[in-house]
């Protein structure tokens, strides 16, 4: 996919779908009777294909019940595969159809329980952490207009990475750091006479400087503050995680679940809290 828009309350096609029901259901001779009965029903269809894909979101707080837009941190890179802590905003699909309510709360859950010894059955037993809490849920929706990069698959992360690709990593800055240190020892060589170690030590200096220009795959690291520029979110699914676990590709591996970040606050259209 990799698509740059998410229109998720409607699709193309089955908007098309819908319309032609609604012209061939209106064609169907009634009875008067039954005429507006008829027309309700065919309106309450076509509401329907709108309502049902349109996808609400779900992130966590401590305490706070309103998304403030003064709050706000826009994103930030870190050394790692994810943008720094406490920047920009982190949500899941709202699953209210299901055990958890998202799968953020699914893998917290899951995680905020520990082994315990039961002297009486002679077991081990899973015992949840007693201040373990959700937290504060708020519900929200984007805006249709919202610009949201989907990755679905290994290959819509490979093509994001391939125009948002950081030049300022770790393994870059180590690169250049080493180029400049054999580059130093390559002139004081050179100094004192010292040619053969003074060509040795420029050598290296090259495939340092060659190595940060063209770093493996396994050390590139997205550009999420260049991505912001360009797009209001990143949606990122469970199948793309799961495709490339099983490549190896460990790009996100720190994305435990399927996640939205938003780098564009008003890119929030509608919000509410959460009912527990």
């Amino acid at each position: 996919m990799g698509k740059e828009t998410k229109k998720d309350y409607i699709h193309w096609k089955q908007e098309q779908k819908a319309l032609l029901l609604f012209f061939y259901l209106k064609s169907v001779p009634v009875s008067p009777y039954l005429a507006g009965v008829h027309h309700i029903i065919i309106l309450c269809y076509i509401l329907r294909r709108y309502i049902v894909y349109k996808t609400t979101y779900i992130t966590r707080t401590e305490g706070t019940t309103e998304l403030v837009k003064d709050k706000f941190v826009p994103v930030k890179n870190d050394s790692r595969q994810k943008p720094a802590a406490h920047t920009c905003l982190w949500a899941c699909e709202y699953t209210p159809g299901e055990e958890f309510v998202s799968a953020w709360d699914e893998f917290r859950f899951r995680d905020s329980h520990y082994n315990e010894f039961d002297e009486k059955t002679g077991k081990w037993v899973a015992c949840l952490n007693p201040d373990f809490s959700f937290g504060t849920g708020i519900l929200f929706t984007l805006k249709d207009s919202a610009r949201v990069y989907i990755v679905d698959s290994s290959e819509d992360f490979r093509r994001l990475l391939s125009k948002y690709e950081r030049k300022d990593t770790p393994y870059i800055q180590d690169c250049l750091s080493q180029m400049e240190t054999f580059f130093w020892f390559a002139l004081e060589n050179e100094k004192f006479e010292v040619y053969d170690e003074a060509e040795k030590m420029l050598e290296e200096a090259i495939l340092f400087e060659e190595a940060s220009k063209n770093p493996p795959y396994r050390e590139r690291l997205l550009d999420f503050e260049a991505m912001a520029e360009d797009f209001d979110a990143l949606f990122v699914s469970r199948k793309a995680l799961l495709e490339m676990s099983e490549q190896n590709d460990g790009h996100l591996s720190m994305w435990d679940i399927p996640s939205l970040l938003v780098f564009n606050f008003d890119a929030v259209d509608g919000q509410w809290p959460l009912e527990d």
